[in-house]
């Protein structure tokens, strides 16, 4: 296996926009576990480690059933070491064995059962694959080897929702909904056999108010063994907060400010820095927070030409959006209390995924020879602590 140590790590490619997702988290240990607030800006930032990937495979065939199409992925594991690869915005879930090899696809484009419209989510939970086809406003049901269930019809359709399925037939959806009795709560558990939202939270009062789309953009993530629990997260900002979904109780925040991440005013202008975006998170089973972040391409200048006609008037000299933003990996550990910084890519087909209590990253990338999409999987593991600063 091929190793390769972050930071510093850079390719560039055309990539498409990483979509917006929901990603596990965990528990977290020692001393600073028992503040109910953490203040992740205070990790002491490990100059001597990084994050080490070990590539674990490459996807897609330069043509036929086993190539891939876009550059907005995501990735699950399933029986026997099954590599699972899903399009999002597609239609069409493809197999492939753990080596690369393709072994089949299922779904199609269409509104019958196994069929989609648009995918937007997934996870892998139960020993089913289940997908979020919310322009058809449903969860869908499938088996590992691809072959359709069930059809749940969902409480929410029109545009991408993160969701959480749980054990005893409930999901848990991440998004602001318009209903007054429920508008101020991001949070909503939803009988899926009944459709009925049984319990709306993530606020306090119930009377959050997003002040920008950033704040209406949602990702959210189950506490492994944990099922009553959820750990909550917007686009805006490095700010996750612990909601016990029975007692509707928030029990926990982990924020941070960092100079890379500063909370966005508005959208890109032309002028000043793209905005930052948190497109992933999750935690492994050491307690480890993990974070993709979307950050400002150092050299978007370069490919942003203003025009006449008001403050927000300019045109991209190449419309790639790796052009404005790259994507960064950060680990934070509770339990050390150290921050390790990951690779940064110039491209923005990038995710993890939790896999057998660790971490596994991959990026979308075109081959330049063949002009055929891959898909780079790597095993992730932060390096040994060294040397330490902030």
């Amino acid at each position: 296996m091929k190793r390769i140590t972050g930071p510093g790590l850079r390719a560039y490619h055309r990539a498409g926009f990483v979509a917006v997702a929901l990603a596990a988290a965990a528990a977290v240990p020692g001393a600073i576990a028992a503040q109910a607030a953490v203040d992740l800006g205070q990790f002491e930032r490990c100059t001597g480690c990084g994050v080490a990937l070990s590539e674990v495979a490459v996807l897609g065939d330069a043509e036929g059933a086993g190539a891939l199409e876009g550059m907005n992925h995501r990735v699950h594991f399933g029986t026997d070491g099954e590599i699972i690869v899903i399009r999002v915005g597609g239609a069409t879930i493809q197999f492939y064995d753990r080596d690369g090899g393709f072994r089949r696809s299922s779904g199609r484009r269409g509104g019958g059962p196994g069929e989609f419209q648009h995918i937007h989510g997934s996870q892998v939970a139960d020993s089913s694959l289940w997908i979020a086809d919310p322009g058809q406003s449903r969860l869908v049901r499938l088996d590992l080897e691809g072959r359709h269930l069930r059809t749940h019809a969902g409480p929410f359709g029109g545009e991408p929702f993160p969701f959480i399925v749980r054990s005893d037939g409930t999901a848990v959806f991440a998004r602001m909904d318009g209903d007054p009795d429920r508008i101020g709560y991001p949070l909503h558990v939803v009988d899926l056999e009944t459709r009925s939202i049984v319990k709306s939270t993530g606020s306090v009062d119930g009377r959050f108010v997003p002040g920008s789309r950033f704040e209406t953009h949602y990702r959210n993530a189950p506490l492994p063994g944990d099922p009553d629990r959820v750990w909550l997260a917007r686009a805006s900002e490095p700010r996750f907060e612990l909601w016990n979904l029975e007692t509707g109780e928030h029990e926990r925040t982990m924020s941070g400010m960092f100079a890379w991440f500063p909370k966005p005013e508005h959208d890109f202008d032309g002028r000043s820095d793209p905005p930052a975006q948190l497109l992933e998170f999750l935690f492994d089973d050491e307690d480890r927070l993990w974070m993709l972040t979307q950050v400002p391409n150092p050299r978007w200048r370069d490919f942003v030409e203003l025009t006449p006609g008001g403050e927000h008037a300019f045109r991209m000299l190449d419309p790639d959006p790796a052009n404005l933003w790259d994507v960064r990996v950060d680990v934070f550990d509770p339990g050390t209390g150290q921050h390790f910084e990951g690779p940064r890519w110039n491209e923005l087909g990038v995710g993890m995924v939790a896999h057998e209590g660790g971490v596994h990253l991959f990026r979308t990338v075109l081959d330049e020879e063949s002009l055929s999409v891959r898909l780079h999987l790597y095993q992730a593991e932060p390096t040994e602590v060294g040397a330490t600063g902030r």
